[in-house]
């Protein structure tokens, strides 16, 4: 870029200045979709023609291999610590049981049997008898609950007929107290009269 009285001259970039990407799939410099790509094919193509090229160096730098001389890696064999399985020395069988075995352990068995029938007879009984003296102990409460109700049930009967009987007396007394009351003050008005004519006979 110039500039020469105040006027701005660009410089045009040449044909070889210019920015070009790089194709992800050859590596070359050019434009998507140019003609001169090789494409997916020819780059898979290449990749396989550097990958063989670089098998054949390596392999003439080994030198041609000997396959009648090769020999395999020697595998030594461990010896084993314990033989398996391991052997039994001192084995005794066991002897097969004898008439008297059998028939003794049967009557064990019937006498583990009974003893243990006998266990749960007095087991049985023995609830029983928890269980029969605990009615008698509910039953024994219950009457005396019951006693102890008709007791009460008594004594505020007898107080309730006291109390009806009191008010029954109270009731005549008060009624005779009136009656009295009233005859008296009758006889006083009699009086008052009497009193009355005998004072105008006087005049």
């Amino acid at each position: 870029m110039q500039s020469n009285n105040n006027t701005i001259h660009l410089k045009t970039p040449s044909r070889s200045e210019r920015f070009v990407p790089t194709c992800p799939i050859c590596g070359n410099k050019h434009w998507p979709k140019d003609p001169s790509c090789l494409g997916k094919k020819g780059a898979k193509a290449k990749a396989k023609a550097k990958v063989a090229a670089k098998g054949k160096t390596i392999a003439e730098r080994l030198g041609p291999v000997n396959t009648n001389t090769y020999e395999a890696p020697r595998v030594e064999a461990k010896p084993v610590s314990q033989p398996f399985p391991p052997q039994v020395t001192n084995y005794t069988p066991t002897p097969a049981p004898t008439q008297s075995t059998i028939q003794h352990g049967g009557e064990q068995v019937i006498n583990i049997k009974a003893e243990s029938e006998k266990q749960a007879l007095s087991f049985v009984q023995e609830v029983e008898r928890i269980k029969k003296q605990a009615d008698q102990v509910v039953a024994a409460a219950s009457a005396d609950a019951a006693r102890q109700i008709e007791a009460e049930r008594q004594a505020r009967q007898i107080a309730e007929e006291d109390a009806k009987e009191q008010t029954q007396a109270r009731i005549k007394a008060e009624q005779k107290l009136k009656q009295s009351l009233l005859e008296l003050e009758n006889l006083k008005h009699e009086a008052r009269i009497a009193d009355q004519l005998y004072n105008l006979k006087m005049e």
